[in-house]
Protein backbone atom coordinates (compact mmCIF):
# COMPACT_ATOMS: atom_id res chain seq x y z
CA UNK A 1 0.00 0.00 0.00
CA UNK A 2 1.09 3.45 -0.92
CA UNK A 3 0.73 5.28 2.79
CA UNK A 4 2.28 8.59 2.08
CA UNK A 5 -0.58 9.05 -1.18
CA UNK A 6 -3.35 7.91 1.13
CA UNK A 7 -2.18 10.77 3.73
CA UNK A 8 -2.24 13.15 1.07
CA UNK A 9 -5.44 12.30 -0.16
CA UNK A 10 -6.79 12.48 3.25
CA UNK A 11 -5.22 15.77 3.64
CA UNK A 12 -6.79 16.94 0.65
CA UNK A 13 -10.05 15.35 1.81
CA UNK A 14 -9.71 17.44 4.95
CA UNK A 15 -8.34 20.65 3.30
CA UNK A 16 -11.44 20.54 0.86
CA UNK A 17 -14.18 19.85 3.66
CA UNK A 18 -12.67 23.07 5.78
CA UNK A 19 -12.62 25.02 2.73
CA UNK A 20 -16.29 24.56 2.43
CA UNK A 21 -16.98 25.52 5.77
CA UNK A 22 -15.59 28.37 6.09
CA UNK A 23 -16.86 29.92 2.70
CA UNK A 24 -20.36 29.01 3.43
CA UNK A 25 -20.03 30.62 7.62
CA UNK A 26 -18.61 33.53 5.78
CA UNK A 27 -21.35 33.91 3.39
CA UNK A 28 -24.09 33.21 5.97
CA UNK A 29 -22.20 35.60 8.11
CA UNK A 30 -22.13 38.50 5.95
CA UNK A 31 -25.91 37.77 4.78
CA UNK A 32 -26.62 38.13 8.30
CA UNK A 33 -25.02 41.50 9.36
CA UNK A 34 -26.43 43.38 6.23
CA UNK A 35 -29.75 42.05 7.27
CA UNK A 36 -29.08 43.38 10.28
CA UNK A 37 -27.63 46.64 9.13
CA UNK A 38 -30.74 46.21 6.99
CA UNK A 39 -33.59 46.75 9.77
CA UNK A 40 -31.93 49.01 11.62
CA UNK A 41 -31.80 51.48 8.83
CA UNK A 42 -35.46 50.75 7.87
CA UNK A 43 -36.17 51.22 11.91
CA UNK A 44 -34.88 54.67 11.40
CA UNK A 45 -36.15 55.42 8.33
CA UNK A 46 -39.29 54.97 9.28
CA UNK A 47 -39.26 56.84 12.79
CA UNK A 48 -37.53 60.03 10.66
CA UNK A 49 -39.91 59.90 8.18
CA UNK A 50 -42.75 59.31 10.53
CA UNK A 51 -41.97 62.09 12.38
CA UNK A 52 -40.91 64.93 9.64
CA UNK A 53 -44.21 63.52 8.10
CA UNK A 54 -46.47 63.93 10.34
CA UNK A 55 -45.55 67.48 11.68
CA UNK A 56 -44.19 69.08 8.31
CA UNK A 57 -45.82 67.23 5.19
CA UNK A 58 -48.95 66.85 6.49
CA UNK A 59 -48.65 62.88 6.33
CA UNK A 60 -52.13 61.12 6.84
CA UNK A 61 -52.62 59.76 10.41
CA UNK A 62 -52.98 56.51 8.96
CA UNK A 63 -49.63 56.78 6.94
CA UNK A 64 -47.55 58.24 10.31
CA UNK A 65 -49.08 55.68 12.16
CA UNK A 66 -48.25 52.92 9.64
CA UNK A 67 -44.48 54.54 9.51
CA UNK A 68 -44.86 54.38 13.30
CA UNK A 69 -45.32 50.65 14.03
CA UNK A 70 -42.13 49.83 11.83
CA UNK A 71 -39.70 50.37 14.59
CA UNK A 72 -41.61 48.68 17.23
CA UNK A 73 -42.15 45.65 14.18
CA UNK A 74 -38.42 45.73 13.27
CA UNK A 75 -37.35 45.97 17.32
CA UNK A 76 -39.08 42.33 17.80
CA UNK A 77 -37.97 40.59 14.64
CA UNK A 78 -34.48 41.73 15.41
CA UNK A 79 -34.41 40.65 18.97
CA UNK A 80 -35.82 37.59 18.36
CA UNK A 81 -34.29 36.67 15.33
CA UNK A 82 -30.96 37.73 16.80
CA UNK A 83 -29.09 38.13 13.47
CA UNK A 84 -26.01 40.22 14.80
CA UNK A 85 -25.39 37.69 17.28
CA UNK A 86 -26.10 35.12 14.45
CA UNK A 87 -23.46 36.94 12.03
CA UNK A 88 -21.31 36.83 15.08
CA UNK A 89 -21.51 33.27 15.91
CA UNK A 90 -20.73 32.50 11.88
CA UNK A 91 -17.32 34.42 11.55
CA UNK A 92 -16.31 32.23 14.87
CA UNK A 93 -16.37 29.52 13.23
CA UNK A 94 -15.45 30.66 10.05
CA UNK A 95 -12.10 31.71 12.44
CA UNK A 96 -11.89 28.62 14.24
CA UNK A 97 -12.34 26.84 10.91
CA UNK A 98 -9.80 28.99 9.25
CA UNK A 99 -7.51 28.44 12.29
CA UNK A 100 -7.56 24.12 11.56
CA UNK A 101 -7.00 24.76 8.03
CA UNK A 102 -3.86 27.03 9.22
CA UNK A 103 -2.85 23.93 11.11
CA UNK A 104 -3.25 21.56 8.46
CA UNK A 105 -1.48 23.24 6.09
CA UNK A 106 1.36 24.70 7.94
CA UNK A 107 1.46 22.90 11.10
CA UNK A 108 1.65 19.32 10.26
CA UNK A 109 5.38 17.47 10.15
CA UNK A 110 6.80 17.75 6.33
CA UNK A 111 5.75 13.56 6.28
CA UNK A 112 2.56 13.95 8.24
CA UNK A 113 1.16 10.58 9.65
CA UNK A 114 -2.33 9.36 9.20
CA UNK A 115 -2.75 9.63 13.20
CA UNK A 116 -1.36 13.81 12.42
CA UNK A 117 -4.33 14.12 10.02
CA UNK A 118 -7.13 12.45 12.10
CA UNK A 119 -6.01 15.03 15.37
CA UNK A 120 -7.12 17.66 13.14
CA UNK A 121 -9.83 16.02 11.89
CA UNK A 122 -11.07 15.18 15.03
CA UNK A 123 -10.62 18.56 16.54
CA UNK A 124 -13.27 19.68 13.76
CA UNK A 125 -15.48 17.56 15.06
CA UNK A 126 -14.84 18.98 18.15
CA UNK A 127 -15.35 22.43 16.57
CA UNK A 128 -18.32 21.64 15.09
CA UNK A 129 -20.06 19.79 18.45
CA UNK A 130 -19.15 22.75 20.38
CA UNK A 131 -20.59 25.27 18.34
CA UNK A 132 -23.91 23.33 17.89
CA UNK A 133 -23.91 23.10 21.52
CA UNK A 134 -23.65 27.40 21.64
CA UNK A 135 -26.19 27.64 19.04
CA UNK A 136 -28.86 25.59 20.28
CA UNK A 137 -28.18 27.21 24.00
CA UNK A 138 -28.05 30.85 22.39
CA UNK A 139 -30.00 30.95 19.08
CA UNK A 140 -32.65 28.17 19.58
CA UNK A 141 -36.69 29.67 19.43
CA UNK A 142 -38.54 29.99 22.84
CA UNK A 143 -41.58 30.53 22.82
CA UNK A 144 -41.66 30.77 26.78
CA UNK A 145 -41.98 34.91 27.04
CA UNK A 146 -44.97 35.02 24.80
CA UNK A 147 -46.75 32.09 26.94
CA UNK A 148 -45.66 34.31 30.31
CA UNK A 149 -43.63 31.45 31.79
CA UNK A 150 -41.45 31.76 35.16
CA UNK A 151 -38.45 30.27 33.63
CA UNK A 152 -37.32 29.48 37.14
CA UNK A 153 -40.49 27.51 37.99
CA UNK A 154 -41.89 26.45 34.93
CA UNK A 155 -45.24 27.91 35.80
CA UNK A 156 -47.53 29.60 33.13
CA UNK A 157 -49.41 33.20 34.52
CA UNK A 158 -46.33 33.53 37.66
CA UNK A 159 -45.34 37.09 38.78
CA UNK A 160 -42.01 37.81 36.89
CA UNK A 161 -41.92 41.10 38.32
CA UNK A 162 -39.64 40.61 41.20
CA UNK A 163 -37.25 38.60 38.97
Amino acid sequence: MNEPFEIQKRISALHSELDKISAYHKRIGMADHWISVGLMVITLTSSIVAGIGGIFMNLSSQATGGLALLPGLMAIVASNLKFQGKSNWHFRKTEAVDGLLHRLIYELPINPTAQDVAAVSALLTKTKQDFLKEWEKTFQHNWDNFHGIDKRTGNIGEDKSNV
